[in-house]
């Protein structure tokens, strides 16, 4: 099978999104199908003197960062080599992961090709309206509501990552097949392991010192300012804690100046963007919790990575977050406030049995998410969405024969 992947973003760039597709792409390509994947440049303009990087299967586009959060890359997809290119891909389907300008590509490609369209509803866009849209908060998420209702009525098939993000997409009045496809963790995250004495040495974290852990794009929505006052209310019985928040984002300068202002900063350790998987497997290995507070996520990966590796996971409640933390079992949800939330690190840092339980459990749960097995539902997903397609000029002709049958006897 031959599969057009459409983004809004990628590599080198580090997301949820990202990791996503590449975890898909590699099992898709193991089990013997083509991935093409079209995203963004890092560039509007291109210097003509620059040559550009030769990428396997990747097609990139024009881009401008979107001036309400840097980070983000529109892509304008106009490029008359890669569309003249397209149709000797011989796609059998396209597979979008953004609405904007590259899943408005990708459905245009659909209807001049006739194949099956597949998004994946990766971001909950009316909470991230508004944060980053100016205007009034409740207009700005309704009409994010309305436009992905247009967009994802518009496509053959949807894939939700959790069953909570799929009953909320219901409630935008969409209508077409949702499917509850969370991506898979990779086998790396098991296999690896090995000393994490150099992480300790490199962040002058002492050989005994308890470690909390954040994985996260520093975004206002993914709430690390909570964890920060969470942190403080932690280290008035655990001094000998430290923190560490790994990711680049709009917010880190804030989140700094916070953690300053609370008098954590001295064992708060932002580790900006690491690119490479082998260091934040290291990362996660050198902690012995991991914390998350946002409540904005589809199912948030780096809290499944953090299970993995065997840490346990505490995390303020939130349904889609499910997938990767089961109360009690593997870790604990908060309901409560920061002193509520420390309180429950505090415990588990307290107690190694627990500690080590809940780890056991979290690979146990983590591996019955394996990137494999979350292939095999994608492309369960696709066999359907290429049978509806086809199906569709048949049931075309029978309702148009319906309604001349029910003319001719008005």
């Amino acid at each position: 099978m031959n599969i057009g992947f459409f983004s809004e973003t990628y590599l080198p760039e580090i997301n949820g999104v990202t990791t996503s597709m590449e975890s898909f792409r590699k099992e898709l390509e193991r089990a013997g199908h083509t991935v093409y994947v079209f995203a963004p440049g890092d560039e509007l303009i291109p210097a003509p003197w620059k040559k550009p990087k030769r990428e396997r299967r990747v097609f990139r586009f024009s881009s401008f960062s979107y001036p309400l959060y840097k980070s983000i890359r529109v892509a304008i997809p106009i490029n008359v080599p890669i569309s003249r290119k397209i149709p000797k891909l011989k796609l059998d389907l396209v597979h979008s992961h953004t609405p904007f300008s590259m899943g408005l590509f990708a459905q245009g490609i659909a209807r001049q090709q006739d194949i099956p369209h597949v998004h994946t509803y990766h971001t909950l866009y009316p909470e991230y309206a508004k944060i980053y849209f100016p205007g009034f908060k409740k207009w700005n998420e309704r009409n994010a509501e309305r436009l992905s209702a247009l967009f994802c009525n518009a496509v053959t098939e949807i894939i939700s990552p959790s069953d909570g993000i799929k009953r909320k997409l219901r409630t935008y009045g969409i209508t077409k097949p949702i499917t509850t496809v969370p991506t898979g963790i990779d086998r790396e995250y098991f296999q690896s392991a090995g000393s994490t004495a150099a992480v300790r040495a490199k962040y002058g974290i002492p050989k005994s010192a308890p470690v909390l852990i954040t994985v996260a794009r520093l975004g206002r929505e993914k709430s690390v300012d909570y964890l920060l006052r969470s942190f403080k209310q932690l280290l008035k019985q655990r001094p000998d804690a430290y923190y560490l928040i790994v990711g680049e984002g709009p917010a880190r300068n804030e989140l700094e100046t916070l953690a300053r202002e609370l008098g954590v900063a001295e064992q708060t350790i932002f580790t900006g963007l690491i690119t490479k998987r082998p260091d934040v497997i290291r990362l996660y290995r050198t902690a012995d919790v991991f914390v998350f507070a946002s409540k904005t996520d589809t199912q948030c990966l780096t809290l499944l990575e953090g299970a993995a590796t065997g840490l346990p996971l505490v995390a303020r409640y939130d349904k889609p977050l499910e997938t990767a933390l089961k109360d009690r079992k593997n870790g604990f949800f908060v309901k409560s406030g920061e002193a509520g939330f420390a309180k429950t690190v505090e415990k588990i840092l307290d107690n190694k049995t627990l500690a080590k339980r809940l780890g056991k459990n979290s690979i146990a749960v983590a591996k019955a998410q394996s990137a494999e097995k979350r292939t095999r539902e994608l492309l369960a997903v696709y066999d359907r969405a290429i049978a509806t397609e086809e199906a569709l000029p048949d049931i075309n002709a029978f309702q148009a024969a319906v309604k001349r049958v029910r003319s001719a006897f008005r």
